[in-house]
């Protein structure tokens, strides 16, 4: 028996005596004509469900009846379209012991996770809530039975479809390289050369002057000396 399950046997929910393959008791099979169901799916409303992504649905008991119910349980299952008896998930069974009196509404949220291993297709899910009367017996009334398409999760960033894209351009780099090289081995075409530019130089006017760079310093003035000497 699932956790929740016993959980709720301890809290004095009553639950089913055995378990089928999403469904609780065998005994539970049949819904009392006095609940009516409704369903809304808030966050997939195209029941379109990510396959790992949480799923909510919430569902609406109305008693039309003179008899009061405790809802006691939900669960569900993920189906195969070809053949509804082949189970492919069983959705954990959720506790709630809502008591619904005469005329009364309730409404009741069930999340459950498809699992993330699902290729991406068309699936049917059936969701089932268990309740009883006064006298103990058990109802079962399956408020959604439809096909639904599992999806991949939408990601943030799609690493595989960078790495993809990387490794093409590298390729496509790696074949212009080549074909590059080859063209220039077989002679069709030849590399192109460096071109430098040669920068003009201006030609002095005039006689040069060798000692132009030592005017004004200390040996300027030795200089000068040792002519006046000589003189």
């Amino acid at each position: 028996m699932p956790a929740d399950v016993r959980a709720s046997a301890r809290s004095g929910v009553p639950t089913p005596s055995n378990s089928l393959t999403g469904s609780p008791s065998t005994c539970a099979s049949q819904p009392s004509g006095s609940v009516q169901t409704a369903f809304i799916l808030p966050s997939f409303p195209d029941k379109k469900f990510p396959a790992g992504g949480l799923v909510d649905v919430v569902v609406g008991l109305h008693n039309e009846g003179s008899e009061t119910y405790n809802v006691s349980l939900i669960a569900g299952s993920l189906n195969s379209p070809a053949d509804f008896s082949l189970h492919v998930q069983n959705f954990s069974m959720a506790a709630y012991g809502e008591v619904i009196g005469p005329g009364e509404e309730a409404s009741l949220t069930y999340k459950f996770v498809p699992d993330a291993r699902l290729s991406p297709r068309d699936f049917v899910v059936a969701l089932t809530t268990f309740y009883t009367d006064s006298k103990g017996q058990w109802y079962s009334t399956t408020f959604f039975n439809q096909t639904v398409d599992i999806v991949e999760q939408k990601k943030l960033v799609d690493w595989e479809l960078i790495m993809l894209v990387g490794l093409f351009a590298a390729i496509l780099l790696g074949l212009a390289y080549w074909a590059y090289t080859t063209v220039v081995s077989w002679g069709w075409l030849k590399p192109q050369k460096k071109r430098t530019k040669r920068v003009p130089v201006a030609k002095q006017q005039g006689p040069v002057d060798h000692d132009e760079w030592v005017k004004g310093t200390p040996y300027d003035t030795f200089r000068k000396r040792n002519t006046a000497a000589k003189k």
